[in-house]
């Protein structure tokens, strides 16, 4: 009997001393890895976001960028961190869907060695070429893709500035609705190819095994923000559209997004590298 008192309460210490950590959450400065170089999508969004997350809580918040392996270097850093939610990913689609099924040299899993803490913002895609490429639709560009030519899809703010410049010709935007950004630019669905809908989302994901009050923290964080007027336009001003949400919600894309970029892979015959 006095075992089994003993045990209680060494187990009752253990869940008051976890409550305690957890309260006092955030006490030091939080780190959201970049796994990209700086000025891209994902780090812009990022650094938005820790900004606007550092003004309010108190606590330092550091962007820390750790680019390499198309973004597989940062990402394993923090699948490796220690899970008490001060080392946390800035995930796309791009880590966890597209990379894992396309790189031998991960070596990380996308869903395992991760918990979702909240999808922030996703944006679309824009097909580009040449300007002296005689492309004017993708139904020509498909009559040319025996042949060889250079044909960039991007994100729609990092192909503004090239449609903008001349640089570039936007074919059509990724998805089912058209921006006011590329005035006259047919959807994919438009354009007859509905399949070919390219979503990127931007998202906070915490090594495994971070507390859950921790990770429902962030959560109601980032969520208050993305409810700030101020913090809706700057995402619409920047070409994206904002998410939030819970755990499971990006949990689901997660894992939709991972079985979505295999079949892919695997119907386009991409041989892993």
């Amino acid at each position: 009997m006095k075992k089994i008192r003993l045990v209680l309460a060494l187990a009752l210490l253990a869940v008051a001393s976890n409550a305690s950590a957890v309260d006092a959450y955030p006490a030091a400065p939080i780190r959201i890895i970049v796994p990209q170089e700086p000025g891209g999508t994902v780090d812009t969004v990022t650094r938005y976001f820790a900004n606007r997350l550092e003004a309010t809580i108190g606590s330092a918040v550091v962007v820390e960028n750790r680019s390499g392996a198309s973004g597989a270097i940062g990402a394993e850093f923090v699948a490796r961190a220690a899970p008490d939610g001060y080392a946390l990913l800035a995930a796309s689609t791009n880590t966890q869907a597209m990379v894992p099924h396309v790189l031998r040299s991960v070596r990380y899993d996308p869903l395992r060695d991760f918990v979702p803490a909240v999808n922030i913002a996703s944006t679309t895609t824009v097909v580009l070429v040449a300007p002296t490429l005689p492309v004017r639709s993708l139904n020509e560009l498909a009559a040319l893709l025996a042949g060889d030519v250079s044909v960039l899809v991007l994100t729609s703010a990092s192909a503004l500035p090239y449609v903008q410049s001349g640089k570039a010709n936007a074919l059509a935007v990724s998805g089912g609705q058209r921006l006011a950004a590329f005035p006259g630019v047919l959807t994919t669905a438009e354009a007859g190819f509905p399949a070919f809908d390219v979503r990127l989302w931007v998202g906070l994901l915490a090594p495994a095994r971070t507390p859950p009050d921790v990770v429902a923290w962030l959560n109601r964080e980032v969520n208050r923000l993305l409810r700030e007027p101020e913090v809706t336009q700057w995402l619409v001003a920047s070409l994206h559209q904002p998410v939030g949400g819970t755990p499971p919600d990006f949990a689901a894309t997660m894992r939709a997004d991972h079985t979505r970029w295999a079949e892919v892979v695997a119907s386009a015959k991409i041989a892993a590298q």
